[in-house]
């Protein structure tokens, strides 16, 4: 039985098509002009920022934005860990469930 990868016509990856090299058999290294004084500059009307892009965008800490809808960070901290606890038995329950 054969499979696929068994005979391959394909050349080695250290030579690259004929067509691609002109008949040499090894494609011929990239030859980069140097950058450009523009080159590393934005081109366009930025807003005037860093030039790298925000992983967050245009989101604002959680506090700046409660406080701009006029609610208390702190009470709001305070609910979620009441919410959060784990709620603990009484002696009494305790000796009621055993």
């Amino acid at each position: 039985m054969s499979s696929w990868a068994d005979a391959s016509d394909d050349p080695p990856l250290e030579q690259a098509p004929a067509e691609y090299t002109g008949g040499g058999g090894v494609r011929p290294r990239l030859q980069l002009k140097p950058r450009s004084a523009t080159a590393g500059k934005s081109s366009g009307a930025s807003g005037g920022g860093s030039s790298k892009s925000n992983p967050f965008g245009a989101a604002k800490p959680r506090e700046e934005v409660l406080a701009s809808k006029g609610i208390d960070a702190s009470l709001v901290d305070k609910r979620v860990e009441r919410k959060a606890s784990v709620p603990r038995l009484t002696a009494d329950q305790d000796r009621q469930v055993e």
